[in-house]
């Protein structure tokens, strides 16, 4: 399946999640396979610093990720 990707050429920022980078406008949305990646909030101009938290999960094999994914 090939990664959808929804962007806005409103907000003229050539940036997106994981390596998707180079469309006319702010990448909102990806869906890649089973996963999907959007935005929840934008702030344009903010004063305050802006703070990213770590993503938690589990490390797994690609292997158990292809099982998992098959079920």
């Amino acid at each position: 399946m090939k990664p959808v990707v929804w962007f806005t050429p409103i907000i003229p920022v050539s940036f997106g999640p994981k390596q998707y980078f180079g469309l006319p406008g702010l990448i909102l949305e990806l869906e890649e396979a089973a996963v999907i990646f959007k935005a929840k909030e934008i702030t344009l101009n903010p004063k305050d610093k802006i703070v990213f938290d770590t993503i938690k999960g589990i490390k797994i094999t690609k292997e158990a990720y292809s099982e998992f994914y098959k079920n």
